[in-house]
Parts: structure tokens; C-alpha cells; sequence
């Protein structure tokens, strides 16, 4: 994803904070928001209230759902976030059938205990809310609010979107902790950073960094049942 220029982010801000003080309903932030590029809205919530970040937060799926029926060329039904054929539409992508959905709060704490077993010696990784961040000492650095988009409905696979929600926290934390250890981590047999991957296979996620036939780290996997919650 490009850089977000800085006075889209102070716009962006600015909208998201109006929307989580309840000024605007979600309609109008999206109007506003249409020609704005946001990443992860976690990004956008410090600052804020906790009562603010939560409203935010309790927000963001239908946010990003309206946004995303606007993109040119989207196929996504023009109905109601969780409507009756809201719902039908999302029962029909591969992964949904049971009217379960990940929930991104489950899927950072799952991706962060998985971390937090193979970091060097002196780190560790936590999640809040969604946002997956790596700890030193008394230093703090966030990785990836990727574990936000697990949950859009967007025409993609189930499988897709975690695969790709995992491989950019996985990124996101590798590149904190090198930031933090000034040096490549995990170091690779050709002397670089082993890049990560994952993969669902099955009802497991798998992750790895380096060959997946011979990783130079490898990360439990993870049961996709333990990250799905019921939106029916």
C-alpha cells in the first residue's frame, strides 16, 4: 500500500474522529472519506478517547464495507452493511457458509502468541485490539493493524484474507524488530532477512519465514475456528 501523503492523514483524522465522537454517521464520513486513501484505521485512532477508539472500532466494518461498494469496478452488492442480503452475499463466499466471519481482535491475539514464541531473546509481542506491536526494555514499536481487514468482506476468500492479513503482520513485526536490533531478523542462508509467508491449508494457517520446506523460523499454526465469531 502507498504512503499515506500527510495531509490525507490529518484529513483522515480529522473525519474518523468526528465519525467515533458521533458527530457523522458512517454515510457521511464515507463521503468524505471516498477520495482519501486510509490504511488500517487502528493508525488513525491515537489521540482519541478510549470510548471514542472503541466507537471507531465497533464502526470500521461497515465503514470499510461502504467505502469498498464505491470502488469503480466493485461487485459488491450496493445493500445495507448487515442486512438481510447483506448477509446472503456473505454466506455465499467460500469460507462464510456458516455465517461466522474472523473477528481481527482474535486474530491479532492469535498471531501475537504465535510471535511472541520465536522472537529473540528480549523482545516480545503484544496485541491491542487489533494493532500486533513488539516490545524492548522500556521501547515500543508497532508492527501491523493489519488483523483489522480479516473481517471485510470484499469478494475475496476466506483463505485470502487471512493469508494475506498474516504475511503483513508477519512483515510488519520482522520489521520492528530489526529496527530494534539494528540488524536482519531472521537471518536467511544468504546472509538477508528470511522474508515471510503464509498459507491456509485446510482449517490451519500456516506462517513461516525463509523455504517453507526447510524455514528458518516457523510458527505454530493456527486454528482458523479459533479466530472466527458469529455475526448471524
Amino acid at each position: 500500500m502507498k504512503p499515506v501523503p500527510p495531509s490525507s492523514t490529518i484529513a483522515i483524522r480529522i473525519v474518523l474522529a468526528r465519525l467515533a465522537a458521533g458527530e457523522i454517521d458512517v454515510a457521511h464520513a464515507v463521503d468524505e472519506l471516498y477520495d482519501l486513501t486510509p490504511a488500517g484505521l487502528a493508525m488513525y485512532a491515537h489521540g482519541m478517547t478510549p470510548d471514542q477508539q472503541a466507537r471507531l472500532h465497533a464502526l470500521a466494518p461497515e465503514l470499510r464495507w461502504e467505502m469498498a461498494k464505491r470502488v469503480p469496478g466493485s461487485r459488491l452488492p450496493k445493500v445495507p452493511y448487515r442486512s438481510p442480503e447483506y448477509h446472503a452475499f456473505v454466506k455465499s463466499i467460500p469460507g462464510h457458509e456458516d455465517g461466522r466471519t474472523p473477528s481481527p481482535q482474535r486474530f491479532a491475539a492469535a498471531m501475537t502468541e504465535r510471535l511472541d514464541r520465536v522472537v529473540p531473546s528480549g523482545l516480545s509481542v503484544r496485541s491491542d485490539g487489533c494493532s500486533v506491536n513488539v516490545y524492548c526494555k522500556g521501547l515500543h514499536l508497532h508492527g501491523s493493524a493489519a488483523a483489522d481487514y480479516v473481517a471485510d468482506v470484499d469478494g475475496r476468500t476466506l483463505a485470502d484474507r487471512l493469508s494475506t492479513a498474516a504475511w503483513a503482520i508477519l512483515s510488519g513485526t520482522q520489521d520492528a524488530i530489526m529496527e530494534i536490533l539494528t540488524e536482519q531478523w531472521p537471518l536467511g542462508p544468504n546472509g538477508g532477512a528470511a522474508e515471510p509467508e503464509a498459507r491456509v491449508e485446510g482449517d490451519r494457517l500456516l506462517m513461516w519465514f525463509g523455504e517453507e520446506q526447510a524455514p528458518v523460523v516457523a510458527l505454530p499454526p493456527l486454528d482458523l475456528a479459533d479466530v472466527m465469531e458469529r455475526t448471524t
